[in-house]
């Protein structure tokens, strides 16, 4: 395994509305810190065939290193990457996390600005306390998941703990082949499983909107356990209940949604060498707060894309 230089940033979106997504993110506790546009041959090499010129919005949680990275391509398609109506579909991010202190109030914010906001009849394990969560649903397909629990349960899990909403806490990606993906992150990264766990009944169902029983078996992925994480999940239904189908080729151009996430790192030559056959051709991008940085994408097995940018000596 690599020594980790990497870490998650957070997630990258597709929109064809720059101004809905900087309004959710502002309502999580965002603040825009650059906008530029990439010309065509570019934003293919980072994002794939088809994206034409994109433009780049770059948001941040202040005080760490933890954002999101929304890109609206040239003709962005009427069609999302995931299918709000099939849960149990796999290998694209699904939900992104974060965590809310007092999750009543959190979710009551949220809807008072106008967000699609419901409360799940369910709770889970996952901090060794009960944990309850609300969905924002935003623009774009894009589902936001609020934790919350008794007090101070998450707080090891985050940086952010005196604010409304915390940083991102990590992106769910249910995922075809859990071993595949890990062993990814594992040499290319130099990720570790900072979190296991897994859960099911009706609490779950309802969680996860599955219609059927479901167990959810988690492996959190990342630098450490107070870091952003990928969550690979799979899903085990019961005898005759549904199961999700692939969206393998959908997290490219022109699709809309939570198309991957963005990693950041004092290597990108050491990651794409380490990717081999999984890594783009390397860019240079000038954001906020990255400066002048070199960006590259590379593709786990599952096919989602993680847009690894070395920050520049002038980065914030």
């Amino acid at each position: 395994m690599p020594r980790s230089g990497s870490r998650l940033y957070g997630p990258l979106v597709s929109t064809g509305d720059l101004s809905e997504q900087r309004r959710l993110f502002a309502a999580l506790g965002m603040e825009v810190r650059g906008e530029t546009v990439l010309q065509p041959g570019d934003a293919e090499a980072l994002l794939g065939a088809g994206a034409g010129e994109t433009m780049l919005l770059a948001l941040q949680t202040p005080g760490v290193v933890a954002g999101a990275v929304v890109c609206r391509y040239a003709e962005p398609s009427d069609q999302t990457v995931r299918d709000l109506a099939a849960p149990l579909d796999r290998d694209a991010f699904k939900v992104v996390d974060f965590h809310a202190p007092d999750l009543v109030a959190a979710a009551a914010d949220a809807a008072a600005a106008g967000f699609d906001v419901s409360t799940p009849d369910g709770e889970y394990d996952m901090a060794g306390t009960g944990l309850r969560e609300a969905h924002i649903r935003g623009a774009d397909g894009l589902t936001v998941a609020l934790l919350g629990g008794a007090p101070g349960a998450l707080d090891p899990y985050v940086s952010v703990t005196d604010r409304a909403v915390s940083e991102v806490l990590g992106i769910t990606a249910p995922v075809t082949d859990v071993e595949a993906a890990e062993s990814f992150y594992a040499d290319v990264f130099g990720w570790k499983v900072v979190h296991e766990y897994a859960v099911d009944g009706a609490s779950v169902e309802n969680l996860v909107g599955a219609g059927t029983r479901v167990r959810m078996a988690g492996r959190c992925i990342g630098t450490a356990a107070d870091e952003p994480y990928v969550g690979l999940v799979t899903y085990e239904v019961e005898a005759g209940g549904a199961v999700g189908s692939s969206r393998l080729g959908r997290t490219v151009p022109p699709y809309r949604g939570l198309l991957g996430g963005v990693v950041v790192t004092d290597d990108l030559d050491g990651v794409r060498a380490r990717a081999a056959t999984a890594a783009g051709d390397a860019v240079a991008l000038t954001l906020a707060p990255f400066g002048a940085a070199r960006a590259a994408v590379v593709r786990p097995p599952s096919g989602i894309p993680h847009l690894v940018v070395e920050p520049g000596k002038d980065s914030a």
